[in-house]
């Protein structure tokens, strides 16, 4: 994906579907922070973009990070974001600050495996398997457009379900 926010989508529907077990902002924590090598590599000027952190094991790493950095950042975001009266789309997304640890581990684990299947879809250059195989299987499963609006896809029916999901709680 070339813009992080579309890795966003998939973590929309989850945590429409599992608002208690699913952190959506630890989610998109990790997906931030495993763009944070992609940044690195490219003002590095390699031709190479994606480099360990976009490997399966490698996203298991940073996953953890994400959960035992994050977790505590996104919990602080949360608390603020729900003291306040007037921010934008309250009255429609109002979830609980806390974030159980449960919500903490899915999503940042998910976080990050979704971004590696997703890159590694789009982008010739992941290797998700190292150091087990170079090969990149999932390359070219479908086209980047498609997997975009996949991603959008998600994200629309992710917004409803978080919505409603809102609503119920």
């Amino acid at each position: 994906m070339p813009f992080t926010p579309f890795h966003f989508g998939p973590g929309a529907v989850l945590k429409g579907i599992l608002p208690r077990h699913f952190s959506f902002t630890v989610f998109c924590f990790a997906n931030v922070v495993m763009d944070v090598e992609v940044l690195v590599l490219i003002a590095q000027g390699g031709e190479r973009w994606h480099g360990y952190c976009h490997t399966y094991l490698g996203a298991a790493a940073v996953g953890v990070v994400s959960i035992v950095i994050g977790w505590p950042i996104c919990q602080r975001f949360l608390r603020w974001w729900c003291s306040q009266p007037d921010v934008p789309l309250k009255e429609i997304y109002s979830f609980r600050p806390e974030i159980g640890p449960l919500a903490a581990i899915t999503g940042g684990l998910i976080g990050t495996m979704s971004h590696i299947l997703f890159d590694s879809v789009v982008h010739g250059d992941v290797r998700p398997l190292l150091p087990f195989s170079e090969k990149n299987p999932h390359y070219g499963l479908i086209g980047a457009g498609a997997a975009y609006g996949l991603c959008f896809a998600f994200g629309v029916l992710g917004a409803f379900l978080c919505a409603r999901a809102a609503k119920k709680s």
